[in-house]
């Protein structure tokens, strides 16, 4: 993929309405692969004209309450945030002196103070004797804790996180509103001015997954937990009277160990903690996404409503709903992917949404649908994109299944690549990505499925793709999967002959069945997979939660487990035993720094692959974690679309996509044992 086009796909941040004016600060984030690093421009938009400029660079900004500062975080080489503050008048810069990594900040209403939670990283003491590394002598990790780790985060033994204020007039010292090895983290300040709250773990108090809402009241100094200890909770913010908190949450089991539903919901709690939580968008009838990486849903208070973002058929959309609770209405439209929220001057929403034609864009949500302000992809280098064509099947059972199709230029007929997203329970919006671009410009069809179990599309459409089902039979999604594919192959534009297929995570398992189960596809990739269901319980950073241990008794959370395992679903299944049956060439790809699916998950199906004697390479790139296709340093996310074009030249050759005499597979295989001309393999 040519590096000006893939630097093209730039993302926006939240944005920060002007207190007075249609003056709104939004950040772009660039990737620059030279550097390695992310150029992080805060650009000034007036949503009334759509005139814009870029003011600085940072992160996260934020107006004070008259509008003349501005303050965001500027971030050090190490990737560590220091909190500054810009005077709009004369653009001087003054970065707050908080000895700290500061994580996230909001301005107190009507003063110059900042309360703000700051990251504190621990050095592991150095020991003597048989306890030290042998290399650099650090003493080990030590926990007894069922959640000590958590993918993009690390090990919680390394780190910590508390609320600290700082005035940033000076003249006074960074005051402690927490403290102690805590994870206390997304500060938000009471429009009042008498409390701040955030979010962070009561434990021992309550289960280990368990994320409370906490109201600190500055004239006591005490922090009280408001959410009952029964939500996995983020993104708080306070209601306009300042009476109420609103979050969003995952609701838990009871022993506080694991999620007790599929998807997270809207709640409000009273700051005094008396009237106990009540729902303002149901999980369920809502479907936000759980908090398995940073802010996947986002909501505010304006007025007498909420607004957050949740899943909706195929893409992420603005929802409202009344404060005190009610049926949600789309704000959004349905063609737009929102990912950020706030309220201007004027009352109006704003918004970031992106869609096939664009990474994002700066507008309104006005009667019903997303205006965009800005044009910042109008001149991008992203050549001719393609739009997405809704394709439908219908399942083996009769069931209605829902696809988009991405087709290059030209008349074709085009190979096509079936990228299955991951989750299950998830979903793959239209908005450019570079991965799905690069393929296209490549000469590739690209197909999605809406497989049942795919987020957005209701409780019974989620639960049915993990209905139990005889032996012999296919599982649900993928029999929507193949009867999709099946009804685009019989079109014109379609090489029917020549198809791969793809997925990462949940993605992967499903590919890693599909090459050991059929003999459909021409070529495959397996990122970074769930291989041994079994075995991700013990080394998944969250695994543990399926652990019959922790999720049981059954009746707690409505689910049958049985040994560890939901029977006759595709939750039952490890696949490395299967490797004999492929005759599919395979490559896995795995990130060093990956908690979610580590590393030998992919390295047991590759070597079962290997020893039986097929076609397959392992790809094992340095660091990463489990969401690297819109986070990832931005070298790391190159070199993981140039590998994986390699790959698909093998066997899916194209004539923008050729296949080499120096492709990087060729020489590796020729090297091995297994070619072209490998046992059992096309």
């Amino acid at each position: 993929m040519d590096v000006r086009q893939f630097e093209s796909v730039y993302r926006l941040g939240k944005p920060a309405p002007h207190p007075t004016s249609p003056i709104v600060v939004v950040e772009r984030r660039v990737p620059d692969v030279a550097s390695n690093r992310y150029v992080r421009q805060l650009w000034r938009v007036d949503i009334g004209d759509g005139s814009s400029e870029v003011l600085t660079e940072g992160r996260l900004p934020a107006f004070n309450h008259d509008g003349t500062r501005l303050a965001f975080l500027r971030l050090t080489p190490e990737g560590h945030g220091v909190l500054t503050v810009r005077d709009m008048e004369t653009g001087t810069e003054t970065e707050c002196d908080t000895e700290s990594d500061v994580l996230d900040f909001a301005w107190e209403p009507e003063g110059t103070r900042i309360a703000f939670s700051a990251r504190h990283w621990h050095d592991r003491p150095h020991a003597t004797g048989e306890a030290a590394h042998p290399r650099n002598g650090t003493a080990p990790r030590v926990t007894t804790r069922l959640f000590f780790d958590l993918d993009e985060h690390g090990y919680f033994e390394d780190v910590s996180s508390t609320v600290r204020l700082v005035d940033v007039d000076g003249g006074a010292a960074v005051v402690e509103l927490t403290s102690g090895d805590r994870d206390d983290r997304e500060v938000c300040w009471s429009p009042d001015g008498s409390a701040v709250a955030f979010t962070g773990s009561a434990f021992p108090h309550c289960g280990e997954a368990v994320r409370d809402v906490f109201v600190h009241q500055l004239a006591t100094g005490e922090s009280t937990p408001v959410s009952g200890h029964g939500f996995r909770a983020y993104g708080p913010v306070f209601s306009e009277d300042s009476r109420h908190v609103v979050f969003i949450g995952t609701p838990m089991a009871p022993n506080g160990l694991a999620w007790a539903a599929m998807c997270a919901g809207v709640y409000r709690a009273p700051v005094d903690g008396d009237a106990g939580v009540s729902a303002v968008a149901e999980a369920g009838l809502a479907e936000l996404m759980i908090q398995v990486m940073p802010q996947p849903s986002e909501v505010i208070c304006a007025g007498d409503k909420v607004w957050y973002t949740a899943a909706h058929r195929g893409l992420a959309a603005a929802f409202s709903v009344p404060s005190d609770g009610g049926l949600p209405v789309v704000e959004s439209g349905s063609r737009y992917h929102v990912h950020h929220l706030a309220h201007a001057a004027d009352g109006r929403v704003v918004a970031v949404a992106g869609d096939w034609q664009s990474p994002g864009e700066l507008g309104v949500l006005t009667d019903g649908e997303f205006q965009s302000v800005t044009r910042f992809s109008a001149d991008l280098d992203l050549g001719k994109l393609p739009a997405p064509q809704t394709v439908t099947a219908v399942a083996s059972d009769g069931y209605d299944v829902l696809g988009k199709l991405f087709l290059p230029a030209g008349e074709g007929p085009h190979p096509l690549i079936v990228r299955i997203h991951g989750g299950p329970y998830w979903f793959e919006s239209d908005e450019v990505r570079d991965d799905r671009l690069a393929y296209t410009q490549a000469g590739y069809a690209y197909l999605t499925c809406d497989f049942r179990a795919t987020m957005g599309y209701g409780m019974e459409h989620a639960v049915a793709g993990l209905v139990p089902v005889p032996a012999g039979q296919h599982y649900p999604m993928v029999d929507d999967i193949l009867s999709l594919l099946e009804g685009v192959c019989a079109r014109e534009e379609i090489a029917a002959d020549r198809v791969g297929v793809t997925g990462g995570s949940f993605g992967g398992l499903l590919t890693a069945w599909f090459v050991t189960h059929v003999d459909r596809f021409v070529s495959a990739i397996v990122e970074s997979p769930a291989i041994d269901i079994e075995a991700l319980m013990g080394t998944s950073d969250l695994g543990w939660m399926g652990h019959p241990g922790v999720t049981g008794p059954a009746a707690e959370m409505d689910v049958e487990v049985v040994d560890g395992d939901i029977k006759g679903t595709v939750m039952d299944v490890d696949l490395a035993p299967l490797a004999e049956q492929v005759v599919t060439p395979t490559m896995v790809a795995q990130y060093e720094g990956d908690l979610r699916t580590p590393v030998d998950q992919g390295k047991v199906f590759y070597r079962a692959l290997r020893a039986y004697g097929k076609e397959s390479a392992f790809v094992l790139f340095p660091g990463g974690h489990h969401s690297i296709e819109d986070r990832g340093d931005p070298q790391l996310r190159k070199h993981r679309i140039d590998y994986f074009l390699a790959w698909w030249s093998r066997h899916l050759p194209t004539t923008d996509n050729p296949r080499t005499p120096g492709n990087v597979f060729d020489l590796r295989l020729a090297q091995g044992t297994i070619g072209d001309a490998g046992k059992e393999t096309r």
